[in-house]
C-alpha cells in the first residue's frame, strides 16, 4: 500500500488543493510503483515553519 505524506507550508493552506494534488498523484503511483488505485493514500501535513538551505 503506497502511503504518501505530503509536508506543505502555511502560506499554501488556502490555494493548496490537497483532493486535486492527491487524486492526480495516485494514478502515476499507480503506474510507476504497479500500486493499485484503491490502495493508495495520501495525508496531507501543514507546517508551521521550515528552513531552507543555510537559511
Amino acid at each position: 500500500m503506497p502511503q504518501i505524506t505530503v509536508d506543505y507550508s502555511y502560506s499554501l493552506d488556502d490555494a493548496f488543493d490537497q483532493r486535486g494534488f492527491a487524486l492526480a498523484l495516485h494514478p502515476v503511483v499507480v503506474e510507476t510503483a504497479a500500486a493499485r488505485i484503491e490502495a493508495c493514500k495520501t495525508r496531507f501535513r501543514c507546517t508551521d515553519e521550515e528552513v531552507v538551505g543555510a537559511g
